[in-house]
């Protein structure tokens, strides 16, 4: 990458055509959830692996929040936040495999799961962040517990929602697939003391259902969360 790509934040393929960058790690769920909606829609890409606390003065050249993911477009543009990086690639994409479904009520039931799924991710953040920055006894109990029980709901949710075989609509992925199978990856390996699938035999099925596809394989990136405070 030239130092002007580097300033810009968009990288040049060998045919001189600018591609997508995504930016952040790929131990995120969050920047996961799009790399796997790239790979899925066969947009070329390239990736910028970065940490949001350990290189946050270099992070923040890419975001004014210093948060993962962010997209930078062919025309040098920053695209912030997964749902809406998301929704762009929907509208940019092939269609002939789409990860939002077409009907109104499968569409609606996409954006149940997904919103749960991110809640479930961003619970399972918040409580990485509160152990990297709080010393134990610094660290907020009442929070403590009350992350542990969000968690344990929105795996209890999801529980109830899991299909018996195959993913949400079938035998095609869909966004709603994609954020449950990062989510609970994170979740499961960032913050076991609060979170299991052990009350959770069909979420935890098809989990590992995801796990075994070549995109999730492919995009997987163990966790390295920052030292403790």
């Amino acid at each position: 990458m030239s130092e002007q790509e580097r300033r810009t934040g968009v990288a040049s393929s060998a045919t001189g055509a600018r591609e997508l960058l995504l930016v952040g790690m790929l131990d995120s769920p969050f920047v996961r959830r799009v790399a796997i909606a790239l790979e899925h829609y066969g947009i070329a890409y390239q990736h910028l692996s970065l940490a949001t606390v350990r290189q946050e003065a270099e992070f923040a050249r890419y975001s004014p929040l210093k948060r993962a993911p962010t997209l930078v477009l062919p025309d040098g543009e920053h695209l912030f936040d997964s749902h809406l990086i998301l929704q762009h690639l929907d509208e940019v994409a092939p269609h002939a495999r789409p990860l939002l479904p077409e009907l109104p009520a499968e569409r609606l039931r996409c954006r149940q799961v997904m919103g749960v799924a991110a809640g479930l991710a961003d619970k399972a953040v918040a409580a990485v962040y509160e152990r990297v920055f709080h010393k134990p006894e610094g660290r907020s109990q009442r929070l403590w517990k009350r992350l542990g029980g969000q968690l344990a709901d929105c795996a209890a949710w999801l529980e109830q929602t899991a299909p018996a075989s195959h993913y949400l609509f079938g035998t095609e992925l869909s966004h709603a697939d994609i954020v449950v199978g990062t989510a609970v990856c994170f979740a499961r390996e960032s913050v076991p003391e609060l979170f299991s699938l052990d009350p959770a035999p069909r979420l935890r099925a098809w989990c590992a259902r995801l796990d075994a596809l070549p995109v999730f394989q492919k995009t997987y990136l163990a966790i390295e969360p920052p030292p403790a405070a």
